[in-house]
């Protein structure tokens, strides 16, 4: 074999001509050595942000990703857009040990460890271990932050979950209103307890939650942000009729509690304002005592299955009493005038007026034309208006007596003689 002369061999150009040489060498050896090998099961997990693969029982017996040995299994998995990474698993007599799986024949992972992956892409994992055991291995893929919409009644508790990748890792949560973190029992939890104000006039309110993750073999930490919305469902609105209660004594009527909202709700009516003292009366009315003078009632409107979703309305009701008098009956002479004087609290009005006159401070004048016993009702009004029993007024009317013209048949009229009596006219 003829050999090299020495200006060939000083020459660079030989140098890294034979450098390129054994790279190109090594790295088909290589490649026919290891490489991606047969795949023993593929998982579609599209659809499953969670999902979880189990394959059969398998036995290794293949040389993948530069493994000098047929010791290697692998399985090709499809990731859904929403996982954010996976963990391979295996099961079996003497499984477990410190162990690793490739994805794509890259860095090892330990086994049980997961891996940080984007989702929606086709992944092929390669695991190798001394020996033929047959076993079976899981891959389940690590599901993106989850957290849902929520709706809760003012003033009401509700606790918001968010779901984390994995099972550590840190989360907080920040309301677009930095007043609304005042509403979350913690900011650094994921499931905290969510109370907004009873009186709130917000409907609605929106949090950003942001989880950082620990437990994962990645090249940088992983992170992701999700907003949540929070609908706020109001208190019922009540208003009451009539709005402003006011009544006589003798004419009381219901008060009505008009409610509107969604729901089921239970209506209490109470003796004091803002639902205190005792509670006289449930249901959609309310008739009130006839308690003269202003009273303070209370009506409470709540959501049956959430008694803390509730409103109050307050109010007065005035009670009129009604007018009390009498009349007494009254006798007069035909042509005379009896005066009755009645109480000024009260306005009267009469069945007939025929014989009667009115004068200023309740006083009213009787006079009959003619004998007999005639009759008249009178009815009195407070000046509220309030109606009183009508009263009647009778009166006998006696005929007036002229200048006798006569002269004593039984003695003198002292001595208890008897006159005859003509009348005038």
């Amino acid at each position: 074999m003829p050999k090299l002369r020495p200006a060939l061999r000083n020459n660079p150009f030989y140098s890294i001509a034979c450098s390129l040489l054994w790279v190109c060498l090594s790295v088909g050896f290589t490649s026919r050595l290891g490489g991606q090998c047969a795949v023993n099961a593929t998982f579609d997990l599209t659809g499953q942000p969670a999902g979880v693969a189990t394959s059969a029982s398998i036995s290794r017996d293949q040389k993948c990703c530069g493994s000098n040995s047929n010791d290697c299994v692998s399985f090709n998995v499809i990731l859904d857009p929403g996982s954010v990474g996976l963990k391979f698993e295996e099961f079996g007599a003497n499984a477990g040990g410190v162990l690793y799986y490739q994805i794509n024949c890259g860095p090892p992972t330990s086994v049980g460890q997961s891996i940080c992956l984007q989702g929606g892409q086709s992944y092929n994992i390669t695991y190798c271990k001394p020996g033929s055991n047959e076993y079976f291995y899981k891959i389940t893929a690590i599901p993106d932050l989850i957290v849902a919409d929520a709706a809760i009644k003012a003033g009401c508790s509700s606790q918001l979950v968010a779901q984390m990748p994995g099972s550590g890792g840190s989360i907080s949560w920040s309301g677009t209103d930095p007043a609304t973190n005042a509403w979350l029992s913690c900011t650094n939890c994921p499931t905290p307890t969510i109370t907004p104000p009873l009186n709130t006039p917000l409907t609605s309110v929106t949090y950003n939650v942001t989880w950082t993750g620990t437990n994962f073999a990645c090249s940088s930490p992983i992170s992701s942000t999700k907003q949540v919305t929070v609908s706020i469902v109001p208190p019922p609105t009540l208003s009451i009729s009539p709005a402003a209660p006011r009544f006589c004594a003798n004419a009381i009527s219901a008060i009505s509690a008009n409610v509107a909202g969604a729901g089921t709700y239970l209506v209490r009516w109470f003796s004091g304002s803002n639902a205190t003292g005792a509670q006289i009366g449930t249901g959609p009315t309310f008739t009130p005592p006839a308690t003269a003078g202003t009273t303070a009632y209370s009506v409470r409107v709540e959501d049956v299955s959430n008694p803390c979703n509730f409103t109050v309305s307050n109010f007065n009701v005035q009670i009129d009493p009604a007018p009390v008098f009498d009349i007494p009956d009254i006798t007069l002479c035909v042509d005379d005038e009896r005066r009755v004087t009645l109480s000024t609290q009260n306005t009267y009005s009469w069945s007939s007026t025929s014989g009667i006159r009115a004068y200023p401070n309740a006083v009213y004048g009787i006079t009959s034309a003619a004998s007999g016993t005639p009759t008249a009702a009178s009815s009195a009004s407070t000046r509220t208006a309030c109606p009183g029993t009508p009263r009647q007024l009778a009166w006998a009317a006696t005929p007036t007596l002229a200048a006798p013209h006569a002269h004593p048949t039984q003695g003198n009229i002292n001595n208890n003689q008897q006159w005859r009596v003509k009348k005038a006219g």
